[in-house]
């Protein structure tokens, strides 16, 4: 009898256990729960997808499934601020501080950030573009944007929307003696910024500890809001171009006669969503483009442009392109 009671309560005992185990992937009653439990897993697969699919021109079919998946996820608002998504961006963030302390082992390697960040290596400079840790809210710890930092020359701004401008990453920059360059109505207060704009194609020489850049800033708009746009070259000889959110109808002329009045462009990053995009891509008529500002988690749905989105666009150009993803790299040679 004796025995009987103890192996009892030993079941007893076991029970909760075995009901906790047996649950783990059990949602019953708990939809939000296994909305986050898919969504933390997908998020893995897409990360794991991206480390096994790296860019190429034009990108393959696991990269478009893969970012496919992404799209549905990022177009949720429920997910905005969750636990996997926010884990998900540190852990691409992560990819790009990694890469940015290997070696380097091709011309150019560009990084895209979150939204149009993006940051341009090569072996003389390392030319940051509109990081930002978030726009609405942040996404990228100060301790992974501080080691980001700490790993670039300089950084552009393009124009003056919270999407692009982050004063707490300008700070970073500035405390640590790096150079800030803005357009004049961009954080116009901060006098430690480096504030050019030109009515008209203009040159700026930038002089870094071990290298100088030859820069041309284009006067593009959004709307009626001042837009730079960069095109840089290094010392190797290698020019990329940063178009910002350039978006005006009355650009459109003076862009088009932009081709004679340009180095060769190497890369062109340029927001999904550009205006007469064609138009545009010919006025640089770049050796590779690679696209930014897909799922701006500060827009609404309707305005998160969507990676299949931006592969029905682009697949219809005459030019070699790239997708990424935040956190992803495109190792260019020349």
């Amino acid at each position: 009898m004796k025995k009987i009671i103890l192996l009892g309560v030993a079941l007893l005992l076991c029970i909760p256990m075995m009901a906790q185990t047996a649950n783990d992937n059990e949602f019953w009653g708990s939809a939000d729960s296994y909305l986050m439990r898919q969504t933390a897993r997908t998020l893995d697969l897409v990360n794991q997808s991206m480390l096994e699919y790296p860019p190429i021109s034009g990108n393959g079919m696991p990269r478009r499934l893969a970012l496919s998946n992404l799209d549905a996820i990022l177009h949720n608002t429920a997910f905005d601020k969750s636990e996997p998504l926010m884990h998900y961006i540190s852990t691409r963030m992560q990819q790009v501080i990694k890469g940015l302390k290997a070696p380097l082992t091709s011309d150019m390697v560009v990084y895209k950030l979150y939204n149009d960040g993006f940051i341009v290596r090569t072996k003389s400079a390392t030319v940051a573009f509109d990081m930002v840790m978030g726009s609405t809210y942040q996404l990228i710890p100060d301790s992974l944007m501080t080691q980001l930092v700490d790993m670039c020359d300089v950084m552009f701004l393009t124009h003056n929307h919270r999407d692009h401008v982050d004063p707490g990453v300008v700070k970073m920059f500035i405390d640590r003696g790096k150079q800030v360059v803005a357009p004049d109505e961009a954080l116009p207060d901060n006098k430690d910024i480096l504030h050019f704009r030109k009515e008209q194609v203009a040159d700026l020489a930038i002089r870094l500890p071990k290298a100088a850049l030859q820069v041309k800033v284009l006067p593009g708009h959004q709307d009626e809001l001042q837009n730079n746009i960069y095109v840089v070259t290094t010392p190797e000889g290698l020019t990329f171009v940063q178009t910002g959110d350039q978006y005006l109808k009355e650009d459109i002329s003076w862009i088009t006669q932009l081709p004679s009045q340009l180095p060769k462009v190497d890369v062109l990053l340029i927001i999904c969503w550009a205006m007469e995009l064609q138009t545009h891509v010919d006025a640089f008529h770049p050796q590779l483009v690679i696209t930014g500002h897909e799922n701006e988690l500060g827009h609404g749905i309707d305005h998160r442009e969507a990676y299949w989105m931006s592969y029905l666009k682009f697949d219809a150009l005459p030019y070699p392109y790239s997708l990424m993803t935040w956190g992803e790299c495109y190792e260019y040679n020349k």
